[in-house]
């Protein structure tokens, strides 16, 4: 009776242990808030699944955070709880997990008009009060699954999607394509090889400037190039907006300066262009405005023995709009050692129009987007362009027009009496530009 007794206890016991175990792998499988598929289910599934074709999701709530902070955590768990609701409703024979906070995985097995499924989730979510109350909506990227990458991979591609989108507000979804997936991967490469690769890969091609009333040389534009051994050549749309993003943009400006003033020393030394040449090259905004740029620059006018009249910076537009006292105030610093300042990318904008008359500005370049005009619009195009001519000429100012293809636009320039060209039809940039 006693045996019976201690048995009927163990047995009692044992059915403890079991149902607390399964409470705890219950607890592990699913998310308590959402009930749905957990992080652990995730990584279980993962490794079950790798060989599956499908699409994976990833999906962020925007503005959760605030709702958390401003309204308390109540309010969050009510958004997560709607949001898991309608991935419910819309993936229906699919796998959804709650990984971390807002963000969502989704897998789906069915590849067909995966966008149709997102556009009734945003229906969805434009039609909920407790959204709407709260300004609560998505982001969303995704992936076509193939049976060759893993489902690991696969939801990185997704979350490179939500990425992009991060960056263009008038995106809220995204596939991530082979050719975008294709780019994003170069952009990561080329972001991890720019800054080590400035001094010994970047190097600086000129391209000419004509006098275009009698054909003849009168100076050049240095223009930075990155040819990687990996890579091979990597445009500068490509590295100088990451340069820009990652606060070294100035490494690359310096190094072309430094190229463009040791050339003209060259060939002044072995007098191979006049005294007057000008050899040119480009300022950004953000190294415009570093306390050592002008001690830099006349510090290689000293050690190359150049003088300041064989040299001309360019710089934008924008950068005299958003910042015109210091802006104004360098570039007359500049001009006291005879350097030209020429205005880069001119376009038809008032504003600037209205400025140049007050700024120590000796060259306009008229942008390529000008002569584009005149082809798209002859006789509009021409009426503007003769406008701006007049403009330049009436405050004392030079002109290069930018972008010459075509040998019709030549000849409109000459007959218009405009300075100084360049482009494609007078010279491409190559780094020995006199042969």
């Amino acid at each position: 009776m006693g045996i019976n007794f201690m048995l009927l206890i163990f047995i009692v016991f044992q059915i403890g242990v079991f149902l607390k175990y399964l409470q705890v792998k219950k607890q592990l499988t699913k998310d308590d808030l959402t009930k749905l598929y957990s992080r652990k289910t995730y990584n279980e599934f993962c490794k079950s699944k790798n060989s599956s074709t499908g699409v994976t999701f990833l999906l962020n709530l925007n503005n959760f955070k605030k709702v958390n902070d401003l309204y308390g955590h109540e309010e969050g768990d009510l958004v997560l709880s709607q949001t898991s609701i309608f991935l419910k409703q819309i993936f229906i024979k699919d796998e959804i997990f709650r990984i971390s906070g807002d963000e969502f995985y989704i897998f789906s097995h069915n590849i067909k008009n995966p966008s149709d499924k997102i556009e009734k989730l945003r229906e969805l979510f434009s039609n909920s009060f407790l959204m709407k109350k709260y300004n609560v909506s998505f982001t969303l990227g995704y992936h076509k699954k193939s049976s060759c990458i893993s489902l690991h991979e696969s939801l990185k591609c997704s979350d490179m999607a939500i990425a992009a989108i991060k960056k263009n507000s008038e995106l809220w979804y995204k596939e991530a394509t082979s050719n975008f997936i294709e780019r994003a991967r170069r952009n990561e490469k080329i972001k991890s090889l720019l800054e080590n690769s400035i001094n010994s890969e970047f190097y600086a091609v000129f391209q000419p400037k004509y006098n275009l009333s009698d054909n003849t040389l009168s100076g050049a534009e240095a223009l930075a190039r990155w040819e990687n051994h990996e890579l091979k050549f990597i445009s500068p749309a490509e590295f100088i907006p990451l340069a820009e993003k990652m606060g070294i943009v100035y490494k690359i400006d310096y190094k072309i300066a430094e190229e463009a003033i040791k050339k003209v020393a060259s060939l002044l030394d072995k007098k191979s262009i006049k005294n007057d040449f000008r050899l040119s090259f480009n300022m950004s905004s953000e190294t415009f405005m570093r306390e050592d740029m002008i001690p830099y620059i006349f510090d290689l006018l000293n050690f190359y023995k150049v003088d300041g009249k064989n040299i001309e910076i360019e710089i934008t537009e924008t950068m005299i709009l958003t910042n015109s006292k210091t802006t104004i105030e360098r570039l007359e610093k500049l001009k006291e050692r005879d350097i030209l300042i020429s205005m880069d990318d001119f376009t038809a904008g008032y504003s600037t129009v209205g400025l140049l008359a007050t700024l120590p500005v000796d060259i306009v370049k008229f942008d390529r987007s000008l002569i584009l005009a005149m082809n798209e619009d002859e006789q509009k195009g021409k009426v503007i362009y003769k406008g701006l001519v007049k403009i330049m000429k009436s405050l004392g100012l030079k002109i290069v027009a930018e972008g010459i293809e075509k040998q019709e636009d030549l000849e409109f320039l000459i007959q218009n009496s405009v300075e100084y060209g360049q482009g494609f039809l007078l010279g491409k940039p190559q780094r020995d530009f006199l042969n």
